[in-house]
């Protein structure tokens, strides 16, 4: 991201924010990325319980996100989307209720397919193709972790991709 100029927006997950990281999100932060939530632990059956639990959830994360960073996040991001099953009864519950807690809700509207299995840098980049030229301003949802090292080598050819056609990069505001 810093080689190519572009700025992204990390959705983080509370129980990986620790000493060991705090370091990599000040960065992030100063190097003018967007930190957003995701959730504290990342699973349903704990999160989406109720609007209760998820509301809980979203702010233990934004709790240490302010900590490490000195500003509060601004938005989240749903796992598994805004329009998932786990939150049909509810969604405009917690919609409503973070909003008010100063949290807008973000989704993607393309993907890279990189959390599915263990798929390769050009599967990423066709899994992004898939969908390259259907919006006016997609929002790319890529994961980043220890493990997935192919969305980092798919990186470069996608931004190419992208500013060779005239689009710029930013966070989400």
């Amino acid at each position: 991201l810093k080689k190519n100029d572009v700025k992204a927006t990390f959705f983080l997950i509370g129980n990986q924010i620790d000493k060991d990281t705090k370091k990599i999100i000040k960065r992030m932060k100063n190097e003018g990325h967007q930190i957003g939530v995701h959730t504290y632990c990342h699973e349903p059956e704990c999160i989406y319980n109720s609007a209760d639990t998820y509301y809980s959830d979203v702010l233990k994360t934004e709790i240490l996100i302010t900590k490490y960073t000195d500003s509060p996040a601004v938005i989240y991001r749903f796992p598994y989307g805004s329009n998932n099953a786990y939150i049909k009864g509810y969604r405009k519950k917690i919609i409503k209720r973070l909003a008010e807690h100063g949290l807008e809700y973000c989704d993607w509207n393309v993907s890279g397919e990189d959390a599915i299995g263990k798929p390769s840098a050009k599967s990423i980049i066709n899994n992004i193709k898939k969908n390259y030229n259907v919006y006016d301003n997609p929002v790319i949802l890529l994961h980043d972790s220890n493990s997935q090292k192919e969305t980092v080598k798919a990186l470069p050819e996608i931004i190419k991709m992208y500013k060779e056609d005239g689009y710029s990069f930013d966070v989400i505001k």
